[in-house]
């Protein structure tokens, strides 16, 4: 399935939506000019509360930019849910890194339903793509796609995440395109934990 959602985000997210069996979320941009698309809160909240409980335990793989090589770390991460108002959910997300303790830090993480976003600190993602794809267990696996202005490297940017969450796996993805570049989006970093 990530194969599938990189394949498609890499050919543009308008084009890439329909081939990957993705749904655009009305007022991305990339949605049909027909009915709105509602992000329904249970699908939302079923999303992110499914990863609450134990630990995750994973790596992170990022670029470095200084020499263009690929480095993996181990990265651990406890989801657990907050309290919520009505029409937002809210989760911490604490994360720590085996062998770099001091990057170790919480994050708390704002779903709003009503808004379509999540929110991690000063930073608000606009939800512009969603899936529910059956898992053989018979769970669901969810496929979110975001996109926020930002910065990458000291550049401003578009910053797109792709959040794959399922009962035992846990990845987001990070992928850049610098403002006034001709280039696609490429990869910065992606988390991938799992859980038995």
């Amino acid at each position: 399935m990530m194969q599938r959602v990189f394949a498609a985000l890499s050919v543009g997210l308008a084009v890439g939506l329909a081939v990957a069996g993705l749904t655009a979320c009305a007022g991305s941009g990339a949605g049909s000019a027909g009915a709105p698309h509602s992000v329904a809160k249970p699908f939302l909240t079923q999303s992110f509360d499914m990863l609450t409980g134990p630990t995750w335990k994973g790596t992170l793989t990022y670029r470095n930019y200084s020499d263009g090589q690929w480095v993996t770390i181990p990265c651990n991460v406890r989801i657990a849910a907050e309290h919520s108002p009505q029409t937002r959910a809210q989760y911490t997300w604490s994360t720590s890194y085996t062998d770099e303790p001091h990057a170790d830090g919480a994050t708390l993480v704002t779903v709003d339903a009503a808004e379509r976003t999540i929110s991690m600190g000063d930073t608000t993602e606009r939800i512009v793509a969603m899936a529910s794809t059956p898992e053989s267990s018979g769970s669901q696996t969810q496929v979110l796609v975001t996109e926020f202005a930002g910065e990458d490297d000291a550049r401003p940017a578009t910053i797109r995440k792709v959040y794959t969450m399922g009962a035992k796996v846990l990845s987001v993805q990070k992928l850049v395109r610098w403002d006034g570049s001709s280039r696609d989006f490429i990869e910065r970093h992606v988390y991938r934990w799992h859980r038995e």
